[in-house]
């Protein structure tokens, strides 16, 4: 009876029979775009055991190989990154501009701002702020500077990969705001809270690395769009 089929190289496959005297493995070979499989003439074929159904579930093993490597390439192309990259390689400012969550990505630099600005004046600053952000997805003036970095360093990429542990907790812990300043007005306190609990449910952070150096960016779930973290934050590297 067949135990176990494995990949073993391009177009090479190993099915490990269970016989009498323990595992036997043949070694299968097929043709790309084909529908035939097969191993070597000159092999002993264990007694009692299907050559044609061994064969078919070879094929099948290869077929759905290949579909799950169909579906991973066409999710890989429909993620956000893979969208900037293309956008930004294009010169398209507007599809690139619609990559970016705005909100989360300002939430840092107005985090600082309230930190700084005397308490009559905060709920002015997040309410005018948050107007930008909202206007920042069409708006070409809004966030020129950042989304014209952001366009350089995917079109100079060369790699793109999981933050590790460290880079990754750092960039985080600067998407989480501080405690909110307990002066602000209710509009303004809640304005901040839902975008504090948006920023809580970041989780992946990737780094783009090329020829300027590397550049964070982390995903937001809830939209699907990157957080660009502005440059002076730091996080790009040479």
């Amino acid at each position: 009876m067949l135990q176990s089929i494995r990949a073993v190289g391009p177009g090479r496959y190993e099915a490990v029979l269970l016989t009498g005297s323990g595992p036997y493995a043949v070694p299968y070979s097929v043709r790309p775009g084909s529908g035939v499989a097969t191993c070597p003439a000159a092999l002993p074929w264990p007694v009692g055991v299907d050559r044609e159904a061994v064969t078919a579930a070879v094929l099948a093993f290869r077929d759905a190989a290949e579909a799950g490597q169909r579906s991973a390439a066409r999710l890989a192309e429909r993620h956000p990154l893979a969208k900037a990259g293309q956008a930004a390689q294009a010169g398209d400012q507007v599809t690139l501009r619609s990559t970016v969550d705005w909100p989360l990505s300002g939430l840092p630099a107005l985090a600082d701002g309230l930190a700084r600005t005397d308490a009559a004046n905060r709920p002015l600053l997040v309410a005018m702020t948050l107007a930008e952000f909202d206007a920042a997805g069409t708006e070409p003036r809004i966030g020129a500077e950042p989304l014209r970095q952001l366009a350089g360093v995917l079109v100079a990429a060369r790699r793109v990969f999981h933050a590790a542990p460290e880079e990754r907790h750092r960039v985080l812990r600067r998407l989480r705001p501080p405690p909110l300043p307990l002066d602000l007005d209710e509009a303004a306190y809640q304005a901040m809270r839902a975008l504090a609990a948006r920023a809580a449910l970041v989780d992946e952070v990737y780094i783009v690395a090329g020829e300027r150096g590397e550049l964070p960016l982390a995903l937001a779930p809830d939209t699907g769009r990157l957080v660009v973290l502005p440059p002076t934050d730091g996080l790009a590297r040479r």
